[in-house]
């Protein structure tokens, strides 16, 4: 039996090398250092001494990465703590430095050996350490000899980190200035940026220089705020929208660790930490839209932990599923909704890329961008109205890339969108607006550029026509109602409901009742250059008796839908050379041409005709002259005839049926059902030219049988033959051109 009373669970030394295999790229090593500098920075002004110019360099050499800042220094007890893994004095909120182990896994990811440097003002001298992995990892200890050196300058302050034998996957990487300027620079460019910037830093401004240069911040390009849009639903619109806001507070005791959501008796006064639960920020409009580059940038203590986030452009509803609300409307999943979000109380994962998600601040943070409600197909999802958070304004300003009609007189639409056509050019002038371009920075020269090939007056609504013209609603994030104009929901054309300077007291559109045609709505996919899928819904509408009312006209709605409306009773359709699904088809190819034209321009090479003849040859099928499918259809339609009239014409009361019919075809049909067993009646063996020849001679037959939706009405059309021929004069038209007949 064993005499201890303790055991030593110091780790192997080995755990060091362990941490280096932790999957951090170089920028995030540096990013690792960087922050434990600003962390001191911090500190020292909560304290109400700040450090006076604030700088923090980075230089790569052959085989070394060098990070010094200028910061307060630390004791020596302070430097033993700072290397020893798992080991932090910071606080779990208001630092960057989390968990105790990023100097240890930034430092070994790099190289194998690491020289730290400190000293305080007033100091004598510097104090340092040296880590070299592979021998500690030989000799199975942690024991490290305090090195010193002279100080020049005994008031000066900071410490230095120097990291060399660099590991070989990145050393010869390390060594060339473009690669660092574009792996590295760059990232912390942007990573850094809140703190950089000249103009409002949070929550703090430091310098950062990298190879002897100094870093600018990278900056969102976008639209200012004063360049509001007008919509009739929303107002003035503002392109960049501000928020802050407090859900409340929870304490934190030092000594525990443990967060209370009052503060807690018993507990020392120095002990307890007032955490406020605030997410505050803005999202706005970037100048340029792009597949990858746009998102919310979050942030914790001024440091982005994610960059260009897109998790809040979807919705999860109540079966799990994940929707994306945006973008939606473009073939290319452009997006050009931006920001930058400030989650300082947030969790976030220990390669500081991630928050979580299952953290309530996550969920504080959805509350203040989007109120935590689906942006689109509200209605279904048990919500009412529209969305009036930040996000919902800017979604339903702003959702499209495009004008839904690219018409000469429409191109006004472009500078209603804050949107510049040429998108390319709007790319390129922003990587300058980013170098600080003095000319690219000005917000006139973007104007002049919006405004270009702009009509100077805004566009009025669009009225409907006969010609089948789409006519587009705002996009308004709702399942239309079925009374259409009446729904404050639903506002005018997106690019017509710039204010026209009219009275907003004229009268408004009558009611109109409006019935879905399921049989008529299509879901389309495979049509069309891009890929898109489009998804269509067709309703009949009344005629109106003090509006025009063109056969049909279309609308975009922000729930991803196509709304086609037909008016039934147009001359139009007293036609059978046109049926509905041959309108529907039209104005459908229209949008997907439209569509297509907008987004992917001569690229795409877009034309209707084959939009158009693509959709007849999905959807149009009983249209085809392919010699059999027609028998195929027309027996499939003599079929449907002979059953409504077997219906009036019971067992053996056929004769009235064949009085009209020849002789010699009466016999063949007896000759025909003789020959065959069964309890068939006669009149099934009735030939499509019989058919036609007694719509001909009786046509009053047919209309009492019910093989037409129209009545036989007025019954003293029988009896004027001028009537009658004019009244039966398209079906038989149609008729004479089916072959065999």
């Amino acid at each position: 039996m064993t005499n201890k009373t303790a055991v030593d669970i110091t780790p192997s030394p080995r755990i060091l090398q362990v941490l280096g295999e932790i999957e951090f790229k170089p920028w995030q090593c540096v990013a690792e250092l960087i922050d434990n500098a600003i962390d001191e920075f911090l500190k020292m002004k909560r304290a109400g001494t700040p450090i006076q110019n604030p700088t923090v360099s980075v230089a790569f050499g052959r085989d070394t990465v060098v990070v010094k800042d200028n910061g307060p220094g630390m004791s020596l007890d302070d430097l033993e703590l700072a290397v020893k893994a798992g080991w932090t004095k910071n606080e779990r909120f208001g630092s960057l430095g989390l968990y105790g182990v990023g100097f240890n896994i930034a430092t070994a990811r790099l190289g194998y050996m690491t020289r730290i440097w400190t000293t305080r003002s007033g100091d004598p001298t510097w104090y340092g350490l040296e880590i070299d992995l592979q021998k500690m990892a030989k000799g199975q200890n942690y024991s490290l000899e305090v090195k010193s050196r002279t100080k020049s300058d005994p008031y000066s302050s900071g410490t230095e980190i120097e990291v060399s034998k660099i590991k070989q996957d990145w050393k010869d990487l390390l060594a060339k200035e473009n690669w660092v300027r574009q792996n590295i620079t760059e990232k912390l460019a942007r990573i850094y940026g809140a703190m950089l910037r000249a103009t409002n830093p949070q929550p703090i401004s430091f310098l950062l220089r990298v190879n002897d240069r100094n870093v600018s911040a990278w900056e969102h390009c976008v639209w200012p705020a004063d360049m509001e849009v007008y919509r009739k639903n929303e107002g003035n619109v503002r392109p960049i929208q501000e928020f802050n806001v407090l859900f409340g507070k929870k304490y934190l005791s030092r000594s525990t660790n443990e967060i209370f959501d009052m503060p807690p008796e018993g507990l020392a006064e120095d002990d307890v930490i007032e955490i406020q639960e605030r997410v505050y920020g803005w999202i706005g409009i970037q100048r340029y839209a792009d597949e990858t580059d746009f998102g919310v940038d979050i942030l914790r203590n001024g440091r982005k932990i994610e960059v260009a986030c897109k998790d809040i452009f979807t919705w999860e509803d109540a079966n799990g599923r994940v929707i994306t609300e945006y973008p939606i409307d473009d073939p290319r999943n452009r997006g050009r909704i931006v920001g930058e979000i400030h989650l300082d109380h947030g969790y976030v994962h220990y390669t500081k890329d991630r928050f979580e998600r299952e953290h309530s601040s996550w969920k504080q943070l959805l509350s203040a961008v989007r109120n935590n409600e689906p942006l689109t197909n509200r209605e279904r999802q048990g919500c009412t109205g529209v969305n009036e958070s930040h996000l919902g304004i800017l979604h339903r300003t702003f959702r499209r890339n495009s004008p839904l009609s690219n018409k000469k007189e429409n191109q006004s639409a472009w500078k209603d969108l804050l949107f510049i056509k040429d998108n390319d050019t709007a790319k390129k002038w922003a990587e300058k607006y980013r170098k600080g371009e003095a000319e690219y920075r000005e917000d006139d020269k973007w104007r002049q550029e919006l405004e270009k090939d702009n009509p100077s007056q805004p566009l009025r609504a669009s009225q409907g026509n006969d010609s089948g013209q789409i006519n587009i609603l705002e996009i308004d994030g709702q399942d239309n109602d079925p009374i259409l104009g009446v729904s404050d929901n639903h506002a005018d054309d997106i690019n017509s409901d710039i204010d026209s300077g009219e009275d907003s007291s004229a009268v408004q559109p009558p009611q109109v009742r409006r019935t879905l045609m399921p049989e008529l709505s299509l879901n389309i996919t495979g049509i069309g250059a891009s890929g898109k899928s489009y998804d269509v819904e067709v309703y009949a509408v009344e005629a109106s008796r003090t509006t025009s009312n063109p056969p049909w006209q279309s609308r975009a709605t922000a729930r991803g839908v196509y709304e086609i409306d037909i008016n039934l009773e147009h001359p139009a359709f007293n036609s059978t050379s046109l049926q509905v699904r041959d309108a529907v088809l039209a104005e459908v190819a229209y949008i997907i041409t439209s569509e297509e034209a907008a987004n992917l321009g001569a690229i795409g090479r877009v034309n209707y005709a084959d939009i158009l003849v693509a959709l007849r040859n999905r959807y149009s099928v009983m249209d085809s002259l392919e010699p059999n499918r027609l028998r195929l259809e027309i027996d499939e339609l003599r079929k449907r005839l002979t059953k409504c009239l077997s219906k009036i014409f019971p067992g053996g009361e056929h004769q009235p049926l064949f009085e009209a019919l020849p002789q010699e075809d009466i016999q063949r049909i007896e000759l025909a059902q003789a020959r065959r067993t069964g309890t068939v009646s006669i009149i099934d063996y009735l030939e499509m030219r019989h058919l036609a020849d007694l719509l001909q001679r009786r046509p009053a037959l047919l209309f009492e049988a019910g093989c037409f939706n129209q009545p036989w009405t007025p019954p003293t059309l029988a009896e004027n033959p001028a009537l009658l021929e004019e009244y039966r004069k398209p079906l038989l038209r149609d008729l004479q051109r089916i072959p065999g007949l």
